[in-house]
């Protein structure tokens, strides 16, 4: 039984590790660049085009 919760505790350091190496900065914008993106996206309501956007959660970009 000792032997399963060391493998156990082994897979979760090696998730965190390999999670820790996919983080990137959350970018920072400026305001130029915060209205630059709302006219983008307004353009795009307007002209019913796709937008694809990018979150991040954790340091982890998701899309």
């Amino acid at each position: 039984m000792a032997g399963s919760i060391s493998i156990a505790r082994i897979s979760k350091t090696q998730k965190d590790f390999w999670l820790d190496t996919e983080r990137e900065r959350k970018p920072i914008i400026d305001k130029h660049e915060a209205e630059e993106f709302d006219l983008r996206i307004i353009y795009a309501m307007e002209f019913n085009h796709s937008v694809k956007l990018t979150i991040w959660a954790d340091a982890l970009p998701r899309k």
